[in-house]
């Protein structure tokens, strides 16, 4: 059996290669959840140690 190649016709174009598509990202790890908030620390309502008056502090001028 003989096979024979047909002549190709002339207006056959090669298609331009398409790039490949880029790989989807991997989903983002989820966030590991937050500690627990320390609790505040309470506020000195009296005299403190080092300075126990007013007129201590003033005397001490700006920080």
């Amino acid at each position: 059996m003989t096979v024979q190649n047909e002549p190709l016709p002339e207006t056959l174009t090669v298609p331009e290669p398409q790039p490949a598509p880029a790989p989807a990202p991997a989903p983002a790890p989820a966030p590991a959840p937050a500690p627990a908030p320390a609790p505040a620390p309470e506020l000195a309502s009296g005299p403190s140690a080092a300075l126990d008056s007013g007129a201590e502090l003033a005397e001490a001028g700006p920080l």
